[in-house]
């Protein structure tokens, strides 16, 4: 088993007032654990940040047919918890947006 490769993600948020630039910095992190496990690649993806955590999880796995390249079955992995944890991530933000409004949010994706 190997766990693998740590990420950063840093959200910057300009607002302007009165024509003149201000910079709020916070910084959001992803973390991405990987793991082998009976021919398949699994990735974990964390998010911490903006008060919350979320979580993304992706699969790859070996076709026999298919040359054994470590790094692709990786990729394809992490690729797959990145957009998992994104669409968490909306969905949480509907949740968010629809406690405020008071009725059922859909974004528009």
């Amino acid at each position: 088993m190997r766990a693998g490769c740590v990420g950063r993600i840093e959200v910057r948020h300009r607002k302007r007032k009165r024509g003149i630039a201000m910079e709020h910095a916070e910084d959001w992190n992803v973390a991405i654990h990987l793991f082998e496990e009976r021919g398949r690649t699994i990735a974990r993806a964390v998010l911490t940040g903006g008060n919350a955590e979320i979580h993304g999880r992706g699969e790859a796995h070996l076709s026999p047919y298919d040359h054994d390249v470590p790094r692709i079955g990786d990729e394809l992995a992490v690729g797959r918890a990145l957009a998992d944890l994104g669409k968490k991530l909306v969905r949480a933000t509907e949740a968010d947006i629809g406690e405020i409004e008071g009725h059922p949010v859909h974004l528009a994706r």
